[in-house]
């Protein structure tokens, strides 16, 4: 038995951009790639900040007392902001890596179409 999965939701440019996907991993495989090492280091880094908002929020609702008292957490805190701040600068460099990357795939996008 054979089971065909028919989504209807799916737009032109959608599938036109799976289209360029699969025409730059022909073309350019090492574009291809870069492309998906990229937005495998993204979700990496985002999941990185969430747990480090996620740690933060749950020291602070733990704490008592004042919290400038409390040298620990502050340490923390400081650690979360210095780890955050290096990893939204290489989330902002990924970012302009993503740009040169579409960009040379744009190129192929007549063909996709």
């Amino acid at each position: 038995a054979r089971l065909t999965v028919i989504d209807f939701t799916v737009t032109m440019r959608g599938l036109a951009d799976q289209l360029l996907a699969r025409v730059v991993s022909l073309e350019k495989p090492e574009l291809q790639a870069q492309r998906v090492q990229l937005l495998e280091e993204t979700t990496t880094y985002r999941r990185k900040i969430k747990t480090i908002a996620d740690e933060m929020l749950e020291m602070l609702s733990l704490t008592q007392g004042t919290l400038l008292d409390d040298t620990s957490l502050i340490e923390v805190l400081a650690h979360s902001k210095t780890t955050a701040n290096e990893i939204n600068e290489r989330l902002q460099a990924l970012r302009e890596t993503e740009s040169r990357i579409i960009a040379a795939c744009e190129g192929y996008r007549p063909v996709a179409l």
